[in-house]
């Protein structure tokens, strides 16, 4: 085994094959074995007050299953999250108040979506209709922790991480204190939102569209709070291939095994 396993490594063909092999299993390996992040979400389903229809719950559940999706797991937080529905002063479509453990973590959110002011629907809605499916999206990032506390003293690991460098705000990915293309752009007087108002967490919404939690999203989040996020596509195919070469390494190997029997029968 020993010369079997010294003929591999000089084997330069196999070399960025292996390299690729072991990236993708280490990667896969670190992403299933993370505790899972549990949300404990509820809402009330009926026609009384803070209570939503059937069909507004499928579109609760619909936002929920995006941010799973994108957050699969992390160190086993549990994050309790209400939704209620409300009738809110002027043009507030959704209220998120999100209380904090001492170590700025997410402790549990309480949402109020105004329901009556929203549309509805899986579809996009159309010109003149907010949806609630990405009110929805943007409220739970809040509950997740998107939230800048920097005027009630830090409060929350996500403010930790917020910079204004000359009057510009962004979460500093890497808190090196400059703007860097991964760092994510935020409104200079309000951090708790993106700067582009057409973003997921603008704002405020544009009628007739539709944001949905991204990746970039996902990663200011899991960088704030150690939520695990869902591996990039170019990380995912870097497991297909690692495994397809997994494959070929195994149909090669039997190929020097019995290279290597060839010669200790001939000694």
């Amino acid at each position: 085994m020993p010369e079997l396993m010294a003929k591999v490594a000089k084997d330069t063909r196999w070399r960025p094959r292996l390299v690729l092999l072991l990236a993708a299993v280490v990667s896969l390996a670190s992403f299933q074995g993370a505790s899972a992040l549990t949300i404990n979400a509820s809402w009330v389903v009926g026609t009384g007050p803070g209570q939503f229809t059937a069909e507004q719950a499928k579109i609760l559940k619909a936002a929920l299953d995006r941010w799973a999706y994108l957050l699969p797991c992390n160190d086993g937080m549990t994050i309790s999250i209400t939704f209620t529905s409300a009738s809110l002063a002027g043009r507030t479509l959704g209220y998120t108040n999100t209380m904090f453990n001492d170590d700025g973590s997410v402790a549990s959110a309480t949402i109020q979506l105004d329901s009556a002011d929203l549309s509805w629907g899986m579809a996009v809605p159309e010109a003149g209709y907010q949806d609630a499916l990405s009110v929805a999206q943007h409220e739970l990032a809040h509950g997740l922790g998107w939230l800048d506390l920097r005027w009630d003293g830090g409060g929350s690991r996500y403010s930790q991480s917020v910079a204004n460098v000359t009057g510009n705000s962004f979460y500093d990915m890497n808190g090196d204190g400059v703007y860097n293309a991964g760092d994510f752009d935020l409104n200079d007087s309000d951090p708790s939102h993106a700067a582009d108002y057409t973003d997921l967490m603008g704002p405020d919404p544009i009628s007739g569209t539709r944001q949905t939690a991204s990746l970039a999203h996902a990663k200011v989040l899991g960088d704030a709070y150690g939520y695990c996020v869902i591996p990039e596509p170019v990380t995912l195919l870097g497991v297909f291939l690692g495994v397809t070469c997994l494959a070929g390494y195994i149909r090669r190997r039997r190929g020097f095994g019995g290279q290597v029997r060839r010669r200790k029968s001939a000694a």
